[in-house]
């Protein structure tokens, strides 16, 4: 880190630790970020600490990696779940992305956003949940944690209109080839209306997002209903219902190294002779059509005073389909006179509970809840991918995959995964003084557990000692100690094609035919100390929380074979073992938030906040086959998987050379309302990690079969990520119109950062645990700014 960097680091650190509330819970405060928002997971930038969401390439329709205390696994990713109204919906990286099977190295494609779906402007809040002891009753999922996404519902009597739009433009930071000015427009309007215990609200939503690039945008609508009665004070329900339909066209980016792409011919023109920019700009498409419904709903019977019978249920459809070509006008095209990929994704989730809870309220401020529920959780996924080459046209691109004369190549892989299980809950407080709760989950995989039952048992408590001795007091309003210890698991099937991403260790290869009869199982198993600290002043004008935690996790994979040769067909069998491993990785860390009213009055209101976290990740316990890491191309290994070292570190033939992973991050962000007006500022920053840029290691020796550390550079950077002005027009002689706002807001105004390549915040083949930091094909970074209006009525 230079000293310019370093010096940033201390005063945005210092800060952080100076003045902080635990901030879990995100909601209207990021107003000024659902303009631009294409996933929840940008409005948690920079927001909460020990909650790091990074970009794999910088693409407007790319997904998000989003950390929550740092990487927790080793195989597949380490994303949290996302629970929106109760549904756990589908928000993985590696669903299918493997178009070109039998070519190797052309078959990647960048993982797309699985969150574009959600109106950001439906979204009421968002609560991290990083505390496993927080987790409890999400235990077959939530080893990396959980992210609970909550839509909004009329809180006033009467009909409330509302209607958002914006207007965008965004350019290519520095002089770069191929970069356009890039216009974007997001529009919501929302009918809603409370009466007594009935409510509703219906929305709909329209975004269109365009890339600094040619022939990169997205567009996504859709409409939410959510309905609630509580009309009858017997019995209750509530729905909670969405659909969306997206379009989204890619250029080329991250590829294996050494393969060229469009982004890297907007690098380097000269470097790959027969892939020329003109050829990737006009022969090369990537189109994505997402389809996604989800539906969430309760019904509860209030049975007697305190005691209720209720039952959840959560339904996420979501159907993903690709479609790929590569003309003459690329080097794989040319080589195979055209070649198209058509890729789907289907998957059914659902996610069931009932459950009898007795919540009784006594004495003075004092509360005991017990609860028991059943609970089942299902997966249902299907993959198929089918891809041609040799075209005697190419007039249908994409679209003609039928008259291809190959025969089109054909891979499908269909399964299910149900966790039937259950758990007890218990929660007692006392006067806001003290409290304490115990939660017991247990559930059994059907087809894997053999009737076995896994048990995990969570639990926290806390005590306040301002409350119990100060309650008086103006200057202490807070002294809450606090902690918790917690066990969580995550449960996935591993289709066959999947197992690159699961393992780097060499297993069975079969035929396309058998793939069916072979699959894996992976297991994961965290459990974590926490502590913390809140406290309060001055009547929580300043509010800090000081925390920390100790997880460790077992990551296992189990691969079987289902059937054996039969006489003319093979035949399916019992689950027979094909291989195993487990790896065993640690997490340590400290985290501190803010939150400051530094003045206050005479319409006049200045806050601050800030958040920081510092986290040591290392490996306990590694597998033999798990130490090398996944090429990146070319049989290019960059990162190992050593005892002690972080997961993926990056290695060249010497010995360790970068770490991927800061070890401190963190966001900083206030605002100021005078009158009419708001001004909001938002910066985040990492610090303490490495980048591997493949990109000039390529361009300066036309590749390496091993990395080279003249090649890693300090990825450290400190972005002033958002800068926004609103105003309230003044509307009162208006009847018909509640509220009339404008605001204006300046995106990514300036990165601090010694890295020389184009965006230190990306890590292009980050869907996988194997490979992360690394720089091979991003996005340019962009600037720009939004404009926007909103109405209620």
């Amino acid at each position: 880190m230079n000293t310019k960097l370093t010096l940033i680091a201390l005063v945005f650190f210092a800060m952080a630790s100076a003045l902080a509330n635990a901030q879990s819970v995100v909601q209207d405060s990021l107003a000024f970020d659902r303009a631009q928002a294409t996933s929840p997971a940008t409005l948690l930038q920079g927001q909460v600490s020990g909650v790091r969401v990074t970009s794999y390439d910088g693409n407007v329709n790319g997904a998000y990696n989003t950390l929550i205390r740092g990487v927790n696994v080793l195989r597949g990713d380490s994303q949290p779940i996302w629970v929106v109204d109760g549904v756990i919906v589908n928000a993985s990286l590696n669903d299918n992305m493997d178009a070109f099977f039998q070519y190797g190295e052309m078959s990647y494609t960048s993982p797309l956003n699985a969150l574009s779906y959600l109106n950001p402007y439906d979204i009421e809040s968002i609560e991290v949940l990083k505390n496993v002891s927080a987790t409890a009753v999400y235990g077959p999922r939530a080893a990396n944690g959980v992210i609970v996404v909550t839509t909004k519902m009329p809180k006033t009597e009467g009909m409330d209109y509302a209607w958002n739009s914006n207007v965008g433009l965004a350019g290519a930071v520095g002089s770069i080839k191929g970069a356009r000015t890039a216009f974007s427009h997001n529009h919501s309007f929302t009918v809603s209306s409370k009466n007594g215990g009935n409510a509703f609200l219906l929305s709909a939503f329209y975004r269109n997002v365009q890339g600094v690039v040619d022939n990169n945008f997205g567009q996504t609508g859709g409409f939410r209903a959510n309905f609630e009665t509580k009309s009858n004070e017997l019995f209750w329900f509530g729905i909670n219902a969405a659909i969306a339909l997206g379009s989204f066209d890619e250029v080329a980016a991250t590829s294996y190294y050494g393969q060229p792409s469009f982004t890297m011919t907007m690098r380097n023109e000269t470097f790959f002779p027969r892939d020329t920019f003109e050829g990737w700009d006009k022969d090369f498409t990537d189109n994505a059509v997402d389809r996604r419904g989800n539906v969430g709903l309760y019904v509860q019977a209030n049975l007697a005073k305190d005691l209720a019978l209720r039952a959840d249920l959560g339904v996420d459809l979501h159907n993903h389909n690709r479609f790929l070509w590569y003309g003459n006008g690329t080097s794989f095209g040319l080589d195979y006179n055209g070649a198209a990929s058509l890729v789907g994704t289907t998957v059914f989730k659902f996610n069931g509970a009932v459950s009898l809870c007795w919540d009784h309220r006594f004495g003075e401020g004092q509360r005991f809840m017990a609860k028991a529920a059943a609970t089942v959780l299902g997966d249902n996924t299907k993959y198929s991918t089918m891809n041609g080459t040799n075209y005697f046209s190419h007039v249908l691109r994409e679209r003609g995959i039928s008259i291809a004369n190959s025969a089109p190549q054909l891979v499908k892989h269909d399964h299910e995964l149900t966790t039937p299980g259950g758990y007890v809950q218990w929660a007692y407080d006392c006067k806001d003084i003290f409290g304490a709760d115990l939660t017991v989950n247990t559930y059994t995989v059907k087809a894997y557990d053999d009737g076995k039952f896994n048990t995990f048992i969570s639990g926290n408590a806390y005590v306040d000692l301002a409350k119990a001795f100060f309650r008086d007091s103006r200057a202490l309003s807070t002294f809450k100690l606090k902690g918790g210890y917690g066990q969580a698991g995550i449960e996935r099937y591993v289709a066959y094609g999947q197992y690159p991403y699961f393992t780097t260790a060499e297993y069975t290869e079969v035929s396309r035919e058998l793939e069916a009869f072979y699959s894996g199982f992976n297991r994961v198993r965290s459990s974590e100390i926490n502590a913390g600290l809140d406290m309060g002043f001055a009547q929580d004008r300043l509010k800090l929380y000081l925390g920390w935690y100790n997880k460790k996790t077992t990551d296992a994979f189990n691969a079987y074979c289902f059937g054996k040769a039969g006489e003319e067909y093979w035949e399916w069998t019992d689950r027979k073992d094909d291989f195993s491993q487990k790896t065993s990785i640690a997490n340590k860390g400290f985290e501190t938030e803010i939150a400051a009213v530094l003045v206050e009055g005479g319409g006049f209101k200045w806050t601050a906040q800030a958040n920081a976290a510092f986290n040591t990740n290392s490996l306990t316990e590694v597998d033999a086959k798990d130490a090398k890491g996944r090429s990146v191309g070319g049989g290019l290994v960059v990162n190992k998987n050593v005892i002690d070292k972080p997961v993926g570190a990056l290695y060249d033939a010497g010995g360790m050379i970068g770490n991927p992973y800061p070890k401190a991050f963190g966001g900083l962000g206030t605002t100021l309302s005078a009158g009419n007006w708001t001004v909001d500022l938002l910066a985040n920053g990492a610090f303490g990690f490495d980048i591997l840029n493949l990109n000039a290691m390529l361009f300066d020796n036309g590749g390496f079969e091993s990395a080279s550390s003249k090649y890693v550079e300090k990825g450290d950077y400190l972005r002033l990520s958002r800068l926004s002005v609103g105003y309230s027009i003044p509307v009162e002689r208006v009847r018909w119109i509640k509220s009339l706002e404008v605001s204006a807001s300046a995106l990514n105004l300036f990165t601090l950062t010694g890295y020389s390549g184009w965006n230190p915040e990306v890590s292009c083949f980050g869907a996988s645990c194997f490979t992360p930091g690394i720089d091979y094909g991003s996005y340019p970074t962009t600037r720009g700014i939004v404009l926007g209006v909103g109405v209620h009525f």
